[in-house]
């Protein structure tokens, strides 16, 4: 398998929908984009946070889109809001569109 490896710092806390779970703190988020070795499109993602002993993983809903010859990010699972490095990377790395 695969993966676009990369890590960022960020202002964090946990959440659910009835709100946050303790306070944000600044940790390291470390992302894995995953990759289909046969087409080379992304398929999912995992987000580690060591600091909060924190993992959560989804998958990515990109299709071909023949009108405009680019692939196409229209949805997501796993988690509720998809993070905005994994948006940044798949535009600036796979050329994905965000259609979200």
């Amino acid at each position: 398998m695969k993966s676009l490896d990369f890590s960022a710092v960020e202002y964090v806390a946990l959440e659910t929908s009835y709100g946050l779970i303790g306070e944000r703190v600044k940790a390291v988020l470390d992302y894995s984009i995953f990759i289909d070795s046969g087409n080379g499109i992304p398929y999912g993602f995992e987000i580690y946070c060591e600091k909060l002993d924190w993992v959560d993983s989804g998958a990515l809903e990109i299709e071909y889109n023949h009108n405009t010859g680019k692939l196409h990010l229209t949805g997501y699972d796993g988690v509720f809001e998809l993070p905005e490095p994994i948006i940044e990377k798949l535009e600036q790395h796979f050329n994905v569109v965000n259609d979200l």
